[in-house]
């Protein structure tokens, strides 16, 4: 199981935070400083897919991600996690759990396995529907700040996801999160971060509380 005493990042460590482009034509503009990171989008097409992570994280199969996702000037802004992160020849691999913004289902979260040097450069395993927890009246949902954490150890990835006012739930609460069985070949350890994507041009979004921990 994930040690969750053992943190590896946190507001106290001023590593600074590396990027990488999953797809789309340009990078975000990222600026951090311990324990945050904000993005401005400057791409029209709005297919930029970004992750980010320490720059001294370690390379680990077992880890968790945390993040307050702060604010958002558009609806449509992908945030997520990212883990076992790790550099191949011509791109990289990792897995994810983001919040989905396909037909504007904000309260659905998916998880993928990622390796950009295929096409499609990911593949879509699932989803967890949280609207009961997420959706305000109809279509809308609660604005941020969101919380969300996400672990992988194993074959298994899962997370949690709450907002304010509630209590931290534990992982495996299905009012809150879910997990998934990722496929063989997807256990090498790598980096543990976030991800960013499809945030419109000129939109800009906020994390905070930036925190991993590993065994």
């Amino acid at each position: 199981m994930v040690c969750v005493a053992c943190t590896t990042y946190d507001f106290h460590d001023t590593a600074p935070l590396v990027s990488a482009v999953l797809t789309g034509s340009q990078p975000f503009s990222m600026a951090s400083a311990p324990g945050t990171a904000s993005f401005i989008s400057q791409t029209p097409d709005n297919n930029t897919r970004e992750i980010f992570w320490p720059s001294d994280s370690p390379s680990v199969s077992s880890a968790e991600t945390c993040a307050t996702w702060a604010t958002q000037t558009n609806t449509l802004v992908q945030q997520g996690a990212a883990l076992r992160i790790r550099t191949v020849t011509g791109g990289y691999r990792l897995v994810t759990v983001t919040k989905n913004i396909w037909l504007g289902a904000l309260w659905i979260f998916n998880f993928h396995v990622w390796d950009t040097t295929q096409t499609p450069p990911f593949t879509l395993l699932g989803g967890v529907d949280l609207s009961s927890e997420f959706v305000l009246s109809g279509t809308t949902v609660y604005p941020p700040p969101w919380y969300f954490c996400a672990r992988v150890y194993g074959s298994t990835l899962e997370f949690k996801a709450w907002r304010p006012g509630q209590a931290e739930p534990a992982y495996g609460d299905p009012h809150y999160g879910g997990a998934m069985t990722l496929p063989a070949g997807w256990s090498d350890p790598g980096a543990t971060g976030w991800y960013i994507g499809h945030a419109p041009s000129t939109s800009e979004a906020t994390f905070n509380d930036l925190v991993t921990r590993s065994p």
